[in-house]
Order: C-alpha cells, then sequence, then structure tokens
C-alpha cells in the first residue's frame, strides 16, 4: 500500500507542474499553508494522502498546496554541506531540473542505488497507521514556486525528530531502499543535515 502512495504521490506532484498558472518565478512566496500530516487509512486503505481538516473539506491536495520558496535561505543551508563529496548534485539547479532528477531517481533507483546525492527542499512529516511509524520527506516545487513538485522519503539518525513543517533543508544521503509491508521503497539514508 505504501507503494501506491508513493507512486500517487509522485503523480500528483507531476500534475502540479501543469496545475500552477504563474508564470513569474519569486524568490519568496506567500505563506504556505499547513502540509500533509497523515496518511488517510480510512476511507481509501492509506493509498491517499489526507490533508489536515482544515483544508480537506475545501479539496486541496498535496499537488495544490502552496509551498514557500526562499531562495536566500536555502544558499545558506546548502553552504553549511558543500564540504561534502557527492555522485548527484541538485544544489543550484533551477526547480524543473531537480524535479526530472528526482523523478527519474523514483522511476528507476536501480542505477541511483548506493549513490550519495545532496537536495534542497521543505521537510514534512506523515503518519502511517498501517505500521504505526512516522515518515519523513523532502518536499520541493516546480519552477513557479507555487506547487509541490516532488517528493522523496528521508531517514536516518541526522534528521531532527522534532522538525518543523514546512522547514527548508538541505541534506546529503545515499539513495537506497527497504522493504515494507511486502513493498520495494526508495529513500535517502541522510548523512549530513542542515536546516534554516
Amino acid at each position: 500500500m505504501k507503494k501506491a502512495l508513493a507512486i500517487l504521490l509522485s503523480v500528483l506532484l507531476a500534475l502540479a507542474l501543469c496545475a500552477c498558472g504563474s508564470s513569474e518565478t519569486n524568490d519568496t512566496t506567500p505563506a504556505s499553508t499547513e502540509a500533509l500530516d497523515t496518511v488517510n487509512d480510512t476511507a481509501n486503505a492509506g493509498t491517499t494522502l489526507s490533508t489536515p481538516a482544515s483544508t480537506a473539506a475545501n479539496g486541496t491536495t498535496l499537488s495544490t498546496l502552496p509551498v514557500t520558496q526562499d531562495k536566500a535561505a536555502e544558499a545558506a543551508i546548502a553552504a553549511q554541506l558543500d564540504q561534502y563529496s557527492v555522485d548527484i548534485d541538485l544544489n543550484g539547479l533551477n526547480n524543473n531540473m531537480t524535479t526530472a532528477q528526482m523523478q527519474s531517481i523514483m522511476q528507476d533507483v536501480k542505477p541511483y542505488l548506493g549513490k550519495t546525492i545532496r537536495v534542497n527542499g521543505l521537510y514534512e512529516k506523515t503518519h502511517y497507521d498501517q505500521t504505526g511509524l512516522d515518515y519523513n520527506w523532502v518536499i520541493g516545487y516546480d519552477d513557479t514556486g507555487c506547487c509541490a513538485a516532488w517528493s522523496m522519503e528521508i531517514a536516518g539518525d541526522s534528521v531532527p525528530t522534532d522538525l518543523a513543517p514546512d522547514t527548508t533543508i538541505s541534506l546529503v544521503g545515499t539513495i537506497g531502499t527497504y522493504e515494507e509491508l511486502g513493498e520495494t521503497y526508495t529513500v535517502i539514508n541522510v548523512e549530513h543535515f542542515a536546516q534554516a
């Protein structure tokens, strides 16, 4: 079920690229709404992400949530991780190039397994009732800065347990997979972490 969730999330994020109508790119986008907090395991048995009740009634989905893009904050935290050598460096790429690379990884992870990646984005956390576990995510936005465009699960002791949603983060980690409930999932095993 979690694999279906990841696929659905990727599809929703890809659709977000088409759904956002603004052609302007701002260094800072207005305040973001609350991000996803839980995985809906009632009506859809964990196959869809749900938004907080305050926005769920309005039909808001991850792909339509505005995100805060603060390029100055991203640059500052990314600089903290410049000392680490990586195989895939997404720091400094525009949002569309980052989205293309992340979607490539999610579609076929095999060529990327064991490679070290550096990426910037926003932090989010979801809870999956079927496993009783919380899952951490790094989420990126489209080139307009208005909508979520990609997400990837992150794990590791370097990720703070009390991090607030929508925190701008930068991380360096190794791309891997893990098995859970009979499915294989892609994850970045975080080795170095910085936050705004």
